[in-house]
């Protein structure tokens, strides 16, 4: 058994692959310490109550034609209880591994990188979401890879690091369009590391960094090219679900000055998340260093860390809005690697470890609070999908459900104690969630759970209704 004290002697001698099986064990270890209530628990949330027979063309309408591809050939659709949400982490675990070689970490900070990435639970706004949590975690393996096969390049095979780089980024991007920016996030990093690295050449620098973002922008162009041929080869009308994420007027009324001041002012994430405001400490410490060794590489690395604290609302001051907390898939990454990056040259391991580990534990309380939240909605909605059949049954005793329609007219609505501030879909009902449009869900909750096959009456019988 390896011990603390053994890790931080041999910290810097210890073998790649030790540091990336450990990586990939402890990163496993901390996924089933923080999400191990949705591991054990399978709840019916918010958009799960589909059958083995959804049709997934919305989702060719909004881009996401690779998640499609997916979860109708490779993984099961929609989801599988326990085996879904465990492959989804084994995914993260592996997306840790990736993270760890890329950046050469020697073990300590492989712990502390894994620690803050799976800790710090923004991940539980994707696993509430079995129907797309697995496909979502590999699109994340995919981001990392097309980082990674980017800063690898050789001479002798450059030009097909730069086609494996741009193909891996089209498809992460076509599974869940914001994992386009990890990436991003990733360089950023790279140029702190790089640029406190002895003897780099900023020429260097600066040409690969133009590099990289010409080939994300390639990815890019290629993706909504993509996109543009499946829709049109489907027949298929352009979704307006994605227009609800973006705010029209972004550049006239100011409104990327109007987040800015927001998030400056409230210093508040969706539940769960705030522990990310303590990667200020790094920032904190390389402004330390840039007062304490004033040159011109510490004021660039001071600018890049707090770019890369920034980094994962990218996407909110692109598009103009707030986005919800499962889009910010870039948050703990950033975290991560701001905090392993740090103890490159210090002599705080001890510390930001201890901190790495209290993470993981704050995590694991709000993630699975989250979840149970989910779990008390979701069997209230069972037992009231119980007694409303019941009661259909006693008035009518001839009722069949496959012969006569069913409409819930206006939404139900109950308190859900367990109901978190600020937790978005999490503790939600089937009964209430779209207001007067929320009979589909109702009646797929009747559907999911095998109460009733019912259905829903034509679109004609509903606006007389």
């Amino acid at each position: 058994m390896i011990s603390l004290k053994y890790i931080i002697k041999n910290n810097n001698t210890i073998e790649r692959s030790t540091i990336l099986t450990t990586t990939f064990i402890i990163s496993l270890l901390f996924g089933v310490i923080v999400y191990g209530f949705e591991l054990t628990h399978f709840t019916l949330s918010i958009d799960e109550a589909i059958s083995p027979e959804y049709d997934y063309t919305f989702f060719n309408a909004i881009g996401r034609w690779m998640f499609v591809f997916l979860k109708t050939y490779i993984l099961p659709n929609p989801y599988v209880p326990f085996f879904t949400t465990f492959l989804s982490l084994i995914f993260l675990a592996l997306t840790s591994v990736i993270i760890v070689q890329s950046f050469r970490f020697n073990l300590i900070q492989a712990i502390i990188f894994s620690a803050f990435f799976i800790g710090l639970p923004q991940f539980a706004y994707q696993l509430e979401f079995n129907t797309q949590s697995d496909a979502v975690s590999l699109g994340l393996i995919l981001a990392c890879i097309s980082f990674y096969c980017f800063i690898t390049r050789t001479k002798n095979h450059l030009v097909l690091s730069y086609i494996i780089c741009i193909v891996c980024i089209t498809l992460a991007t076509a599974i869940y369009q914001s994992l386009l920016f990890v990436p991003i996030t990733l360089y950023i990093a790279k140029l702190i590391y790089d640029i406190n690295t002895p003897n780099i050449q900023l020429k260097k620098i600066i040409r690969d960094c133009f590099i990289f973002f010409l080939l994300v922008i390639i990815a890019t162009i290629l993706y909504f090219t993509i996109t543009k041929i499946v829709i049109s080869l489907n027949n298929i009308t352009i979704n307006s679900y994605t227009q609800n994420f973006v705010n029209k007027d972004t550049l006239n009324n100011f409104s990327i000055l109007y987040l800015i001041k927001q998030f400056l002012t409230k210093m508040s994430l969706a539940y769960g998340l705030n522990p990310y405001f303590l990667s200020f400490i790094p920032i904190v410490w390389f402004t330390y260093i840039t007062i304490s060794k004033f040159d011109y590489k510490k004021i660039i690395i001071l600018a890049l860390s707090i770019l890369l604290f920034v980094s994962p609302f990218f996407i909110c001051i692109i598009l103009g809005k707030p986005q919800p907390a499962r889009i910010l898939l870039s948050l703990p990454i950033a975290m991560g690697l701001l905090f392993a990056l740090c103890t490159e040259k210090t002599k705080f391991n001890k510390p930001i470890l201890c901190l790495s580990v209290f993470i993981v534990l704050i995590g694991s309380a709000s993630a699975n609070r989250l979840f149970y939240s989910d779990h008390i909605t979701y069997e209230t909605d069972k037992a009231l999908a119980n007694r409303i059949y019941y009661s259909i049954q006693d008035k009518y005793p001839t009722f069949s459900p496959a012969v006569t329609a069913v409409y819930f007219r206006t939404p139900y609505y109950y308190t859900n104690f367990w109901k978190l501030e600020n937790s978005e879909t999490f503790g939600a009902s089937h009964f209430n969630w779209d207001g007067a449009q929320s009979s589909g869900r109702v009646i797929q909750i009747f559907k999911v759970t095998n109460i009733a096959n019912m259905h829903l009456p034509s679109i004609n019988i509903r606006e007389k209704l």
